[in-house]
């Protein structure tokens, strides 16, 4: 269908492109890479286009993909064995069959530190790959090491188009298995095209473009004037705007993201449990969440999501107290001065550094907030900030006590356990020696003892914390009121793409067209 031109586009502004999903995004889309490109709003549309053995699932957990069974065979004495079944009927968006020569080639290319594999640390309990039939492979693990599900999720492509073989021609578009492939790539526009043999069945809508925008302004004028049909991230003003358009909808759900004040554990006053007890104590979040976030968030008492089906139920957020916490710091030998407000220890007044977001408002208002906070209790807080994607970097590399920080929720020991594991994969400075043998504990108890590991470590990360647990903020998502069957939800993002679908014989009012809020 062409889009109509000069006056008459102005009079039919509501009439999109023929069964195509229009989203919108702000930056701009990295190259197609699916072994060492998983950030930003790339990652969502690889998504589409790639699959691996494994995926998450709507409750955060990891599901079956391209495996259609993975069991645990204990026929050795050196090894954990995982045999992998396959799925049948399955092919690669040029048509050609999956095999699990294809599996097997794309699993070893990740374990090799020179493809800067995402993967890379993931797989490397994996000794061994052995093909057993057409549709069987055995994974060599080493025994008692942590499972791997995430690891297994690194997309599969065809022999053909594996960046590990040399004799592969250079290929514009890698091919996978997924729902969509694509058609055409740029930084500031991608267009997929649906996989009309996707073994999961034909997805409804026949094409999906994604357009990078400029600014968050150019955005909501595009939305309000039906010129999109997806666009992610709205503040709590928008959703209010949003909400009163006949022509859009608004999904609403807690992000699978955790955030955080990490504490620097290389500061011996932080060291303290009791002094990391009462800095959580010392933050109002709850006032927080309401002039911040105006509301739309929920309390934290850990890493695990609240809405999936792996957190530690039964955790109580940690209350605002400031009298407790000033009876935890005595305890740890400072002195509180209440006339000159002052928190001292060895007659130096306690000072703390804060890193936060460039660039980011939310960010900078968090922090006035917990720095009034700690005044509150004698304690100075200063602040600076670095940007986004150095902030990792800072983490690890400088002298600061505590970094703003935001992290997807992975439910899986395996992953969590690059958080927390002390060594030299852990993303932060913490060290917990009953962490550590939590992990060693559950390796050895198996897949079968997950329930109760996430359990225990929901409870040890709350005694002894490694940040002030801030919230799970909730993310809003416009949809054009055409587009129907979406399944958004904090496990997966998107739901099951291959479900949704363009209502062609949507007759909605003319959109009123709003100021950015």
């Amino acid at each position: 269908m062409e889009k109509p031109q000069g006056k008459q586009a102005q009079e039919n502004v509501l009439v999109p492109p023929s069964n195509t999903l229009r989203v919108g995004t702000l930056g701009v889309f990295e190259p197609l890479d699916p072994f060492t490109r998983i950030s930003g709003y790339s990652s969502h549309i690889l998504s589409f286009v790639f699959e691996g053995l494994m995926d998450f699932a709507k409750d955060g957990t990891f599901q079956p993909m391209l495996a259609q069974e993975i069991s645990l065979d204990d026929s050795s004495d050196d090894f954990d064995i995982w045999r992998v079944k396959l799925k049948s009927g399955v092919e690669f968006h040029n048509g050609q069959p999956l095999t699990v020569a294809d599996v097997r080639a794309s699993l070893e290319c990740a374990m090799q530190e020179s493809t800067g594999s995402w993967a890379y640390s993931r797989l490397q309990s994996i000794k061994r790959v052995a093909v057993l039939n057409e549709r069987e492979i055995a994974l060599y693990l080493e025994k008692g090491a942590q499972p791997v599900w995430f690891g297994l999720a690194i997309a599969v492509v065809p022999t053909s188009d594996n960046p590990c073989n040399k004799k592969a021609e250079p290929s514009q578009f890698i091919n996978s298995t997924g729902p969509y492939r694509v058609a055409k790539w740029s930084s500031d526009h991608v267009l997929l095209k649906r996989h009309e043999n996707y073994w999961g069945g034909k997805p409804k809508i026949n094409q999906i473009s994604f357009t990078a925008l400029k600014s968050k302004k150019l955005a909501w004028t595009q939305l309000m004037r039906s010129d999109l049909d997806v666009f992610w991230y709205l503040n709590s003003d928008e959703k209010r705007i949003t909400k009163d358009q006949p022509h859009l909808q608004v999904v609403s759900f807690q992000n699978n993201f955790f955030y955080m004040l990490v504490f620097n554990m290389n500061n011996e006053d932080l060291q303290d449990v009791r002094v990391r007890r009462a800095l959580n104590l010392a933050v109002d979040r709850e006032a927080i969440i309401e002039r911040v976030l105006r509301g739309d968030a929920e309390l934290s008492s850990g890493i695990m999501n609240p809405d999936l089906v792996s957190h530690g139920r039964g955790i109580t957020p940690y209350p605002y107290d400031p009298e407790r916490a000033l009876r935890l710091l005595q305890q740890s030998g400072f002195h509180y001065d209440r006339v000159k407000n002052e928190l001292k220890k060895d007659n130096k007044v306690f000072k703390l550094q804060a890193v936060a977001f460039q660039g980011d408002a939310e960010s900078k208002q968090l922090m006035l907030a917990v720095q009034a906070h700690l005044q509150e209790i004698g304690i100075r807080l200063a602040v600076r900030t670095v940007e986004l994607d150095k902030m990792m970097e800072n983490v690890k590399l400088t002298n600061d006590h505590l970094f703003h920080i935001y992290s997807r929720a992975y439910s899986e020991p395996a992953s969590l356990h690059r958080y927390f594991s002390g060594g030299e994969e852990s993303l932060f400075p913490y060290r917990n020696a009953k962490m550590s043998r939590l992990f060693q504990k559950h390796a050895a108890g198996g897949f079968a003892k997950r329930e109760d590991f996430l359990k225990a470590f929901s409870q040890q990360l709350f005694e002894e914390p490694p940040g002030i647990f801030l919230y799970w903020k909730k993310i809003h998502v416009a949809l054009h009121a055409r587009v129907k069957g979406a399944d958004i939800n904090p496990g997966n993002f998107w739901g099951d793409i291959t479900q949704w679908y363009i209502d062609e014989d949507w007759q909605g009012q003319s959109a009123k067209i709003a100021t950015q809020p």
